[in-house]
């Protein structure tokens, strides 16, 4: 069938798949890769093992690992739609920071915590205490730092 460029369909449709065989899928070889779509759900699934789960309250990555952008405290790699600048973000090899309103506000690395633009290491003075309630009631100290 000829489609022209000026052509809308409304839907398209096909049997359901499986995942051996998925109902969208390519021309060639390997035939169980693909996408099908069931009831208010789409599935994506390569050599026969479902990737992607799309559902109508759940969206499901099944891999080994989720490998995405580094972004910046502007403009984090793990962020609420429409807000950006609040998440994560990973600033070189081996850091991930957390941002709000673009500024970093948590940052750590393999060795050390910082808060904003100071890290905590083991050498500096205590200079005194903050005392607060923890979520269950128990007092607890904060370190003040010089």
């Amino acid at each position: 069938m000829a489609v022209r460029s000026s052509q809308v369909f409304e839907r398209i449709l096909t049997a359901q798949g499986t995942s051996a065989a998925p109902g969208y899928g390519g021309v060639a070889a390997p035939t169980n890769s693909g996408m099908d779509l069931g009831s208010s759900l789409i599935q994506f699934f390569v050599s026969g093992t479902q990737r992607m789960y799309v559902g109508a309250a759940t969206t499901r990555i099944d891999s080994a690992q989720l490998a995405i952008q580094a972004g910046t405290a502007a403009s984090n790699a793990l962020a609420k739609v429409g807000d950006t600048d609040t998440g994560f973000h990973f600033p070189a090899a081996d850091e991930v920071a957390m941002a709000a309103g673009g500024n970093v506000l948590l940052k750590a690395d393999a060795s050390n915590i910082y808060f904003g633009t100071h890290s905590a290491i083991g050498a500096e003075t205590v200079t005194g205490y903050i005392t607060i309630k923890d979520s269950g009631g128990t007092l607890r100290k904060v370190a003040v730092v010089s």
